[in-house]
C-alpha cells in the first residue's frame, strides 16, 4: 500500500458540532489521575455524535469526591454523575465498572462549542445532558 492508495485528498477534515441537541454514544469511560491536583481522579467519557460522522470526539470529566472535601463540593460531585447516569440510564446502584456503565450506551445532550483557549483549539462541550436515548 501506498500514500496513494490511501485517496488523502479527499479524506474530509473534522467540523466541530454547532450549537444544539445531539444523540450521542459513549465509546470510552475510562478513571484517571487529575494532573492538576494530587490524589484528585475523575472519569473521562469519550463521547461521538451517532450521526455526525466527520466531528471530532466530545471529552467530559465527570470529577470524583475525595475524602477532604467538604460535604458540598461531594454532592456537587455526586449530582453530576447522578445527572450523568440518569441520562445514559445506568441503575444508581449498578455495581460494575465505568466502563461496563457507560460504553454503549446513547444519550441526548446539549452541546455547545468553546472558542479557542490558551492555544487550544475551539471544541465542543457538553453544556448539559438532557435525556436517555
Amino acid at each position: 500500500m501506498s500514500f496513494a492508495d490511501l485517496d488523502l485528498a479527499n479524506v474530509p477534515e473534522q467540523q466541530l458540532l454547532s450549537d444544539g441537541e445531539y444523540k450521542l454514544q459513549c465509546l470510552k469511560a475510562e478513571e484517571k489521575d487529575s494532573q492538576a491536583t494530587v490524589g484528585n481522579k475523575y472519569v473521562q467519557l469519550l463521547l461521538k455524535a451517532a450521526e455526525n460522522p466527520d466531528s471530532p470526539p466530545i471529552f467530559h470529566l465527570l470529577m470524583l469526591p475525595t475524602a477532604d472535601e467538604d460535604e458540598a463540593m461531594k454532592n456537587t460531585k455526586r449530582r453530576m454523575f447522578k445527572r450523568a447516569t440518569e441520562a445514559f440510564g445506568i441503575d444508581p446502584d449498578f455495581a460494575g465498572t465505568w466502563e461496563q456503565g457507560f460504553v454503549g450506551k446513547q444519550t441526548w445532550a446539549i452541546v455547545k462549542t468553546a472558542p479557542e483557549q490558551g492555544g487550544f483549539p475551539a471544541k465542543n462541550e457538553i453544556q448539559r445532558f438532557v435525556k436517555s436515548a
